[in-house]
C-alpha cells in the first residue's frame, strides 16, 4: 500500500475508531472496542491532538483535518516551516528518505531518490495533465501534445496565448534574455532582437540547407553556395524560380513586382510584362540612363542611351539604326495603305509624305502621300523600272517614264556605230532610188513609219544610229555632187 493511502487510513481510524463512548481511560497497550465505540467529541468542539503539550492535529466539527494548525480551511491542510530540498522534506513526504520519494511544500513538489533528484511522473498510466486554466493553462495530452494557453493542442507544442512580437516587446515564445540577444515568435512571425532593438535573424549559421513552405512547393536555401530555389530543390543560380504560371494581363507569372491591383511587372520563363491593374502598361528599361545590350558580340543588339543610336551586330552604332553585315526584312500584306515597308514624314515628324514598300508581289515601289500615289516602281524579278502613275515598261524595255525627261547629258551605247557607211563595199543608193522611195513611202529608206512611231514609240539609240547613217550617206552624196560640179567646170574650160 502506498504511503499516502496509509496516512488517510490512519486519519480515518483516529476519527472513527470504535471505543466505548463512556470510557474515561485510554489503555496504551491497546483497547477492546465495540462496534459503536469511537474516539472524538459529541458536542460542537473540534477534536485536537497534542504531543509535548503542543497542538499537532485538529479535526474540526465539519470534518476538516489540519496538521500543524488549529483551524483548517480544507479537508486536509498542512502547516509548518519545513521547505523542500534534496535533504529537507518539506511539509509532505511519500516514500522512504533513503529510497525513491516525493516531497512537497507550499511552493515545490520534488521527486527524489536517496538524496538525489529523480524523474517526476504525472499520470504515468494514462490521462491528460492540466496545470492552470484559461489563457494560462498548461495542458499535456496523453497523446504527447503540449498546449500552452489551450486545452486542445494540435501539435507537439501548441502555444495559443501571447502578443504580437515587436522589436522590443511581445511574442508567444521568447528564447534568450529580453535585455540582450533574443528570438521572439508569434503566430505569424520570427523576430530577432537585441536589447529592444531589431537584430539580424541567422538561420543555420554553421551550415545545412534550409527548406521552407510545403514540401510539394520545393522551396530551399542552399547554404553551400548561397542559391535560393523557389519551386525547385536544385537551384542553379542565386535566385532560381522553378514554378509559376504563364503571364496574362490579369494574373500569372513566376515573379511579380508590385501590387497586382496597381502598377506591377510580371516575369515568366519567356516573357516580361508591365501591367497596371489588369491592363498592359509601359515597360521601362534603364529609364534613368545606361546602355541596353543583348546578345553576344557577333550578334549584339545595343541601344546607346547617350545618343539614342541602335546597333544591330555593331556595338558602337553611328546612326539611329546601324546594321552591320545584316539585313532588314519587311513582310506581309502588299495592298496600298497596308503594305509592309518604310514610312517617311515631313520635318515635323507627324505628317506622312512618303512610303517605300512592296506594290505587289513583283514590284517594289515608292508612294507619295502628296497625291502622287505609286510614282516609282521596280520589278523585283527583272529590274524593270517605271516612273509615273499607271505605266509599265513594254516588253523588252527596262525603263518606262510617264512624262518628259530632262538631263544635261545622255549617253546611249550602241553597236555597231554606222561608220560602215564609209566602207568600200557599202552599197549607197542612188539619189533616184532615194527619191523613188520617198515618193512611194513618204519617208527616207530605213526609217520607221510615222504610224509605227506613234504606236510603239521610238528607240533613241536605234534612231540616233539611223540619223548618223543618213548624215554619213548625205555626206557621200555631197561628195559625189562636188565631184560632178568640178568635172563640169573643167569641161567648160
Amino acid at each position: 500500500m502506498k504511503p499516502i493511502k496509509k496516512f488517510i487510513l490512519i486519519a480515518s481510524c483516529v476519527a472513527g475508531s470504535a471505543l466505548n463512548s463512556n470510557a474515561q481511560t485510554w489503555n496504551t497497550a491497546g483497547n477492546a472496542a465495540a462496534s459503536a465505540d469511537f474516539i472524538g467529541t459529541t458536542n460542537n468542539f473540534s477534536l485536537k491532538f497534542k504531543s509535548k503539550n503542543t497542538l499537532r492535529m485538529t479535526i474540526d466539527t465539519t470534518g476538516k483535518v489540519g496538521i500543524g494548525l488549529a483551524n483548517p480551511s480544507s479537508l486536509l491542510q498542512l502547516s509548518g516551516t519545513d521547505t523542500v530540498s534534496l535533504s529537507t522534506h518539506g511539509k509532505f513526504l511519500i516514500g522512504l528518505v533513503n529510497a525513491p520519494n516525493l516531497v512537497a511544500d507550499e511552493n515545490d513538489i520534488q521527486s527524489r531518490s536517496n538524496g538525489a533528484s529523480a524523474l517526476l511522473r504525472l499520470n504515468k498510466l494514462g490521462g491528460d495533465v492540466q496545470i492552470g486554466d484559461g489563457s494560462n493553462v498548461f495542458y499535456f495530452k496523453q497523446t504527447g501534445l503540449l498546449g500552452l494557453g489551450t486545452s486542445a493542442p494540435a501539435a507537439k507544442l501548441h502555444i495559443n496565448t501571447g502578443t504580437a512580437a515587436t522589436s522590443s516587446t511581445g511574442g508567444y515564445a521568447i528564447m534568450g534574455s529580453t535585455t540582450s540577444a533574443n528570438l521572439a515568435i508569434d503566430q505569424d512571425g520570427l523576430q530577432a532582437r537585441s536589447n529592444s532593438l531589431a537584430a539580424p535573424l541567422v538561420l543555420n549559421s554553421y551550415g545545412g540547407d534550409i527548406n521552407f513552405g510545403l514540401s510539394s512547393q520545393n522551396n530551399i536555401l542552399k547554404t553551400s553556395n548561397g542559391y535560393l530555389g523557389l519551386g525547385t530543390l536544385t537551384p542553379s543560380s542565386t535566385l532560381h524560380l522553378g514554378t509559376g504560371t504563364q503571364i496574362s494581363l490579369a494574373s500569372g507569372g513566376y515573379e511579380t513586382v508590385g501590387a497586382t491591383a496597381g502598377q506591377n511587372m510580371a516575369i515568366d520563363p519567356d516573357d516580361i510584362q508591365a501591367r497596371n491593374n489588369g491592363s498592359a502598361s509601359t515597360l521601362y528599361l534603364n529609364y534613368y540612363g545606361g546602355d541596353i545590350s543583348h546578345g553576344t558580340a557577333a550578334n549584339t543588339f545595343i541601344y546607346k542611351a547617350a545618343t539614342g543610336f541602335l546597333g544591330i551586330g555593331k556595338s558602337s552604332p553611328l546612326s539611329k539604326m546601324d546594321v552591320y553585315r545584316g539585313r532588314l526584312r519587311f513582310s506581309g500584306q502588299v495592298n496600298a495603305g497596308t503594305a509592309s515597308g518604310i514610312e517617311f514624314t515631313d520635318t515635323t515628324g507627324t505628317t506622312l509624305r512618303g512610303f517605300m514598300g512592296m506594290y505587289d508581289n513583283n514590284n517594289m515601289a515608292l508612294w507619295g502621300f502628296g497625291g502622287a500615289g505609286w510614282n516609282f516602281k521596280m520589278n523585283v524579278n527583272d529590274g524593270r523600272i517605271s516612273i509615273g502613275q499607271n505605266i509599265n515598261p513594254a516588253a523588252g524595255y527596262m525603263l518606262a517614264v510617264d512624262g518628259g525627261i530632262i538631263c544635261e547629258e545622255l549617253k546611249v551605247q550602241m553597236s555597231p556605230f554606222p561608220d560602215y557607211v564609209f566602207a568600200k563595199d557599202y552599197k549607197l543608193r542612188s539619189l533616184q532610188e532615194v527619191e523613188d522611195h520617198i515618193r512611194e513611202f513618204n519617208r527616207l529608206p530605213g526609217m520607221p513609219a510615222a504610224t509605227v512611231v506613234d504606236k510603239e514609240g521610238m528607240n533613241v539609240g536605234e534612231m540616233s544610229t539611223k540619223l548618223v547613217e543618213k548624215v554619213e550617206e548625205l555626206t557621200l552624196y555631197v561628195i559625189q555632187l562636188q565631184k560632178e560640179i568640178e568635172q563640169l567646170k573643167a569641161s567648160k574650160n
